[in-house]
């Protein structure tokens, strides 16, 4: 198509193209970081940075990709995904959000936010590049602009059809320029309770900024490997891998100063520690652990409400990276982001029929939990 008149820009069409991320080409992971940067809503867990490690690290053998669309050679939106047999209950083969073992904290996609209706449109109809797969973008913010655009350009698809909103939950979050909901009176019982804790052995620990070097990292998983996560049955940062992911994540975006670490320290060691990753005006809680024998003073909650106000402070917003069962989080924080999976059909009469399947999944589902009286938004 020619220029149009004046000064008006030419139009690009979308590509929307599978790269497989075995061996993806270093250009292509160069144009992958420069969306990020673009990205109409931050995502650092969908950076090359963090998508790399997790998926060398905890690869299962699955065949994965980077879904990507193109504008002539600049890369304008991009989900990691991975093929999988099923999904859920839905017996149909799936490209769905690659979450790395110990769960994926936001899934929302990368979409350059100068092309974002136009590049969501051609995400929402990648269909065609998927082999007649379905597409599950899974823990996506829903509210939203990217999760609003994928909804809206659905509708401009072959298919006409809205997406699925398979479930929903709210977690907690920190818009730019409130503050955390910890109290002087709830910081003054932490205080007094840690001065009884910390009798005779030095000052009252309080908390304070850490440079988030390897150094800490080690002290971190230490903390860890002797608190309450060690009794999970799933794999902890005590794992191998997770040690060398944690590792390659603090030092590939403390390299670009884009980590910050806060801590609650007593007679040189550690009482509490808290990570965030950051990304333009946004931070994104990312791991916590703190020493069960100071429990009585709450140095957790201490650390992570430090940390939030410590990004409050910057103006950044915050997303505590959380499934909803989190209750200190949900009153820690005043605000909510809306989290979901959205399912995007294949085109043609076997998308019809699968979505007619799945909706009415979806619905006995809701009916068999308000019976229940268990929510049918949660994951």
């Amino acid at each position: 198509m020619g220029e149009f008149g004046g000064d008006r820009v030419p139009w690009v069409p979308m590509r929307v193209v599978l790269h497989p991320l075995d061996g993806i080409a270093p250009a292509l992971v160069s144009a992958w970081s420069a969306l990020a940067d673009r990205a109409a809503e931050p995502n650092p867990f969908f950076e090359p940075l963090y998508v790399l490690p997790a998926l060398r690290l905890f690869g299962n053998g699955r065949p994965t990709a980077l879904l990507a669309v193109h504008r002539g050679d600049a890369m304008v939106g991009a989900v990691p995904v991975v093929h999988q047999p099923s999904w859920r209950r839905i017996a149909w083969p799936t490209w769905a959000t690659l979450l790395r073992p110990h769960g994926a904290p936001l899934g929302t996609p990368l979409i350059d936010g100068a092309h974002l209706a136009d590049a969501a449109r051609a995400l929402a109809g990648a269909s065609g590049r998927l082999g007649g797969g379905l597409l599950a973008l899974e823990w996506t913010r829903v509210d939203g602009p990217v999760g609003e655009a994928l909804v809206a350009a659905s509708r401009g698809t072959s298919s006409g059809a809205r997406p699925i909103l398979y479930h929903r939950f709210r977690r907690g979050a920190l818009r730019s320029g409130h503050r955390p909901n910890f109290s002087e009176a709830r910081r003054r019982r932490c205080r007094t309770a840690a001065a009884r804790l910390a009798a005779g052995g030095g000052t009252v620990p309080m908390p304070h900024d850490r440079p988030p070097d390897l150094g800490a990292v080690d002290e971190f998983l230490e903390l860890e490997r002797s608190g309450w996560k060690r009794d999970q049955r799933t794999p902890g940062p005590a794992g191998s891998a997770s040690v060398e992911f944690l590792r390659e994540v603090v030092a590939g975006f403390g390299a670009e100063g884009r980590m910050r670490l806060m801590a609650i320290e007593h007679a040189g060691r550690p009482v509490a520690m808290a990570w965030h990753v950051t990304a333009r005006g946004a931070e994104f809680c990312f791991a916590t652990c703190y020493d069960e024998s100071w429990k009585r003073a709450a140095p957790g909650i201490h650390v992570v409400a430090a940390a939030i106000e410590a990004a409050a402070a910057t103006g950044a917003s915050v997303d505590s990276c959380t499934d909803p069962e989190t209750q200190y989080l949900l009153d820690l924080m005043p605000d909510r982001v809306e989290i979901g999976s959205l399912l995007f059909p294949p085109r043609g009469p076997e998308g019809v029929a699968l979505t007619g399947a799945i909706r009415a999944l979806v619905a006995s589902r809701d009916r068999r939990n308000a019976r229940r009286g268990v929510s049918g938004d949660l994951p």
